[in-house]
């Protein structure tokens, strides 16, 4: 998220500002146990078991959103502009159109087992990449109104596509982890870190991050080549 790094459990999150190689706690979102992270206009929303939580200051500090705004149990979320997408095993598929300040039920249904990001087109924002833990990933172009499968790993947690071209989709499930070059039509095994759980490009699209699980720690490692290597980044 510009040039911070974030990497979230169960129990708390961490950030890096140069590129994984040192790491600090983000004392406010101590047991928010963060799962989808999504970037609006004007602040950074993370959602988790407790609800959604937003930063107005770059990611530095998070307060819990209650009010008109608040969504509890955010298991997925997504944003480009002012348009935001949060999914709930409790509640749905709900969307917000100013930032997240107010949400609108899309489908009450839609959306339970989604987890982590879900995917946004900046120039469409009715397109949408959703992992799904039942299955692989879903895809909608109504604005998550309808959804169909789009393939990917059995399980999906976790999904990046490349901001500079957003044909190129990293999905990891619990099926493994697998890689698009042609939005989803055809899908190949991806070679990831053992564990990856978690995976993201930078803003220039030209480097790849993983995160895996290594007993309670979190590893983090990087890759220039789209995925072909990767070298921890601390």
């Amino acid at each position: 998220m510009g040039d911070r790094l974030f990497v979230g459990g169960h129990a708390a999150a961490a950030v890096s500002s140069n590129g994984g190689s040192t790491w600090k706690d983000v004392p406010s979102l101590s047991g928010a146990d963060p799962m989808g992270w999504a970037i609006t206009s004007d602040a950074v929303l993370v959602g988790g078991h407790p609800g959604l939580f937003r930063s107005t200051d770059g990611g530095a500090t998070f307060t819990k959103v209650t009010g008109a705004g608040a969504v509890s149990d955010a298991h997925a979320i997504g944003a480009t502009g002012d348009t935001v997408y949060v999914a709930s095993p409790e509640a749905g598929l709900l969307a917000s159109s100013d930032g997240g300040k107010s949400w609108k039920t899309v489908d009450a249904e839609a959306g339970r087992s989604f987890m982590g990001t879900i995917l946004v087109d900046p120039k469409d924002p009715r397109r949408l990449i959703a992992p799904d833990m039942s299955s692989g990933l879903q895809t909608s172009s109504d604005g998550g109104k309808t959804w169909k499968s789009l393939g990917g790993p059995m399980g999906t947690m976790a999904a990046a596509w490349n901001p500079k071209d957003i044909n190129q989709i990293v999905a990891v499930g619990m099926g493994g982890s697998e890689l698009s070059i042609d939005g989803g039509k055809t899908w190949k095994q991806a070679d990831l870190p053992k564990g990856t759980s978690a995976v993201g490009y930078d803003t220039t699209g030209s480097t790849l991050y993983a995160g895996a699980l290594d007993g309670q720690n979190a590893r983090t490692f990087r890759s220039t080549d789209g995925g072909t290597t990767w070298k921890a980044t601390a």
